[in-house]
């Protein structure tokens, strides 16, 4: 038997050596955490050039793209000891990247599925097409003029020359190219290519069954209030509830006479929708620049929205929410704070029902956000019209604000438009108290007191 001051000795020692491993655990996650911290704010999100064209690209995916390219490489020059084999390789490398450009274009529901971002999804479909290019042109010229086509008309500046007609050349040129390369696979390729390359239109026809079955959408428009003249909002009604969350998309397929124009879809972000706790509504708006699909909207109109898509961001897990935007850039981020200000409100009336029926149980939601807020910055005056009513529901669903001050130092006419503003905006529900400041400056020059922030 052990001595009792051997199992001591071991039980202490446990201790010390468990809270020692507990310590150091401790110090490890925080470091990790801080690393992980610094690597998003200087690899994953910051660019890889602070000006020219790289600038939209992040370093992470730019050291992605380059293990992409080098893969590539390796791919084509591993064991090729002749120009057949290189040909034969560079074909089979070249389906595989046409595999994964297939799916690109416009949002595709297999992307939509795992959440990946309309930018990483778009950046890839570029890179693996111009790369896989590249390589067809390698194996041979039957395609080749097409092929050459597409990468040209893939650059940034040809893109922007071919303006709107570039979706309409990309597809033509495309649909020769693949047509080409499938006959190619057909008469004279290997079972294992004819596998890549009919694989890829299968994948492909599978991705727009999907669309069509489950993110078609019938709606008709209920309202077209207008705008300032450089945008317009309007409201639709769907034939059936769509499953939306704050920040998704849709492609809006506006009304031309005689049919659809089904190759001119607008992706538009969703403004505002009025959901129950399934997240499920037919009631959709949107916020739009005045373009000719916009003209023909007329109470009743008819038009196809293909979506939702987007990413779930779930801001309510965060405990202060700052959004931020620039002109037309509302309609990307107000659908956010309406959501989060529904489920306050939500939760709130539960809580007031509750204190008063002590067996409620009616479903809360337990939001960890305690503080949201909104920045506006107009481009001109007259965009506030834009969203005025979003943001006045806005406002009224905070009934807990408390009171407010404002305090104000400027010119006269700068004063006397902000004490204009708290006056309009003071009710019975919001207290707002408006002080101006001792001090006044001198010499300030009446250019435009119209607030050009709004928040």
């Amino acid at each position: 038997m052990m001595d009792a001051s051997l199992i001591y000795l071991v039980v202490v020692c446990s201790v010390y050596a468990t809270a020692g491993l507990g310590v150091l655990a401790y110090i490890g996650c925080r470091w990790i955490a801080k690393a992980a911290r610094s690597f998003s704010a200087h690899f994953r999100h910051a660019p890889l050039t602070r000006r020219g064209l790289w600038r939209a690209i992040a370093r992470a995916e730019a050291l992605v793209l380059l293990l992409y390219t080098a893969v590539n490489g390796w791919a084509l020059g591993f064991s090729v000891h002749d120009i057949t084999k290189l040909e034969e390789r560079a074909a089979t490398v070249a389906s595989v990247n046409f595999l994964i450009t297939f799916l690109g274009g416009r949002t595709n529901p297999f992307t939509d599925f795992f959440q990946v971002s309309l930018r990483t999804h778009y950046l890839v479909h570029h890179w693996a097409g111009r790369i896989g290019c590249l390589e067809a042109i390698l194996h041979g010229a039957l395609a080749g003029a097409a092929l050459i086509a597409i990468f040209l008309s893939s650059l940034w500046f040809t893109r922007a020359w071919q303006g709107r007609w570039f979706g309409r050349i990309h597809v033509v040129l495309y649909v020769a190219a693949m047509g080409g390369l499938a006959y190619h696979a057909y008469l004279l390729a290997t079972v294992p290519f004819k596998i890549v390359v009919f694989g890829s239109w299968g994948v492909w026809t599978l991705s727009h069954l999907v669309i069509i079955v489950r993110k078609w959408t019938r709606a008709r428009v209920t309202g077209v209030p207008g705008g300032d003249g450089a945008a317009v909002q309007f409201a639709v009604m769907a034939t059936h509830p769509v499953r939306v969350f704050p920040g998704c998309y849709f492609y809006v397929y506006f009304p031309r006479r005689p049919w659809y124009s089904f190759f001119h879809g607008r992706r538009l972000m969703l403004l505002a929708f009025d959901a129950s706790l399934s997240m499920k509504t037919s009631d959709l708006s949107f916020l739009t620049l005045r373009h000719d699909g916009t003209s023909a909207l007329r109470d009743a109109s008819r038009i196809l929205l293909n979506g939702p898509y987007g990413l779930d961001i779930a801001l309510h897990e965060y405990e202060t929410v700052f959004l931020v935007a620039k002109g037309m850039g509302i309609a990307g981020v107000l659908s956010h704070a309406l959501y989060i200000a529904r489920r306050k409100r939500h939760d709130d009336s539960v809580r007031d029902e509750a204190s008063r029926l002590w067996d409620s149980d009616e479903f809360v939601f337990r939001d960890a956000t305690r503080r949201l807020i909104l920045v506006w910055f107009l481009e001109h005056n007259s965009q506030d019209v834009w969203v005025a009513d979003q943001l006045k529901l806005l406002q009224e669903m905070d009934k807990d604000n408390g009171l407010a001050d404002g305090t104000v130092c400027g010119d006269t006419g700068f004063v006397d438009n902000i004490r204009t503003s708290v006056l309009e905006n003071t009710t019975a529900e919001r207290d707002i108290t408006f002080v101006e400041a001792e001090f006044r400056p001198q010499g300030s020059e009446y250019v435009n007191h119209r607030m050009n922030v709004a928040a």
